[in-house]
């Protein structure tokens, strides 16, 4: 399933190329165990162990997840797996929050 969704991620998503090495992550931490037995905590145990370990921003774990959910998604289209449990590991909240400052121009435009 990890190999069908590296292949719709090449034809369909401009992350391809980073998502080629967390495929790879993922077929290592996973590859040992059946799509159908897997379960949303194991998933959620892996993906947590590893974010503290190599200390990931919030967003690359929601890669990560998002990533075996959309396996998972491949595969009951495919009819290999009938449930995707990745879908229900929790997304992490995101900061996204910045400071930006106008400039001239754009304040201008603005004030306009």
């Amino acid at each position: 399933m990890l190999d069908d969704a590296l292949t719709y991620s090449k034809r369909n998503k401009r992350s391809y190329n980073t998502d080629v090495p967390r495929i790879a992550s993922l077929k290592q931490w996973f590859g040992s165990h059946s799509a159908e037995e897997l379960t949303p905590k194991e998933i959620e145990n892996v993906l947590a162990r590893t974010a503290e370990k190599e200390e990931w921003a919030p967003s690359t774990y929601n890669h990560y997840r998002s990533l075996m959910s959309l396996s998972y998604r491949l595969g009951i289209q495919n009819r290999k797996v009938t449930t995707n449990p990745a879908r229900s590991v929790t997304h992490r909240r995101e900061d996204n929050n910045r400071v930006r400052f106008l400039s001239d121009e754009e304040e201008k435009k603005l004030r306009k």
